[in-house]
């Protein structure tokens, strides 16, 4: 394969590579018809959308929009669970907001069969999880979604041995911005309170993430009624809101904006799913993504 990873067994696999290109091939059409419309159209080549702090937040930062302000944004990100060839909208708060937590339990370790003389980092580090389980079910507004997970918990002690230090990494997610603000201080107390119940201490990192990607209602209809008149009514579908996460939450909570997905999949649906191994477009979504693109820039130019 021509253009496969030059790093054997690391790939990206969520298809960043489909959204340059795509975006590469509008900018060539949009180009070669600059002379049939006034107005400016900005091409945003969005960078490390998965490394916090994300790549919308450093360009917007350094000032992408310095020389000219966008009216509106768009973005379009490619959707396994949607044959290539379609399209799908949702309107409202689509994404969750993420933010990273990285917990690391401190005591005086010691041998396992002598407790009274230790600070137990693992029973500890336990607990925490324990307790931050049910933030979710007591301290967030029931009709709010919220998820917190952790992925990471290393204990590098022995079958009798407990260690003095258990290092935890987990994410949260949230679809209201109030919510995710309430939790972001909810959750070091929990931690504090929690590890100094067992005699340990803890050192806490919450790295600013990701803020909830909206979808605004106005600029979302009148490009979804584009990529109908397009495409027709069988290209267009609608993609369910879901608690993943798009640094494009930052384009969203300052500009009007408008989320979509363009399907990748093949008619047997044989392309994998994202960030797997066997991850791979049918490449002629390529030609979805592009044209449509390049219309809905042109039908919003002036003639």
């Amino acid at each position: 394969m021509p253009y496969k990873s030059v790093t054997d067994g690391i790939m990206h696999a969520c298809g960043h590579d489909s959204h340059t290109a795509s975006l590469m091939g509008t900018a060539k059409i949009v180009n070669s018809l600059r002379s049939e419309f006034s107005g400016t159209v900005l091409f945003v080549f969005q960078p490390g959308e998965e490394q916090s702090p994300g790549g919308a937040a450093l360009m917007l930062k350094d000032g992408v929009f310095r020389d000219f302000n966008p009216d509106f944004v768009i973005k379009q990100h490619a959707y396994v669970d949607l044959p290539a060839g379609m399209v799908a909208f949702q309107t409202g708060t689509v994404m969750a907001s993420a933010d990273e937590i990285h917990i690391k339990v401190k005591g005086e370790g010691g041998h396992g069969a002598l407790p009274h003389e230790l600070n137990d980092t693992v029973l500890a580090a336990s607990n925490i999880l324990i307790a931050l389980q049910q933030v979710v079910s007591r301290r967030r507004n029931p009709f709010q979604p919220m998820t917190l997970s952790f992925g990471k918990f290393i204990a590098d002690g022995a079958t009798n041995v407990i260690p003095s230090e258990v290092v935890l990494a987990g994410s949260l997610r949230c679809m209201d911005e109030s919510e995710r603000q309430k939790m972001l201080g909810v959750i070091p107390q929990i931690i504090d309170s929690v590890s100094a119940a067992y005699g340990c201490s803890c050192e806490i990192v919450m790295p600013e993430g990701y803020p909830c990607t909206v979808s605004h209602a106005a600029v979302t209809e009148k490009v979804r009624s584009q990529a109908i008149e397009f495409l027709g009514e069988a290209g267009v579908s609608e993609y369910p809101v879901r608690m993943t996460a798009e640094d494009f939450g930052f384009f969203s909570q300052q500009y009007p904006c408008c989320f979509y997905r363009f399907g990748v999949a093949d008619r047997s649906g044989a392309c994998g799913k994202l960030h797997s191994s066997n991850f791979l477009i049918d490449e002629k979504a390529l030609l979805t993504a592009s044209s449509l693109f390049a219309f809905i820039a042109l039908d919003s130019l002036e003639r």
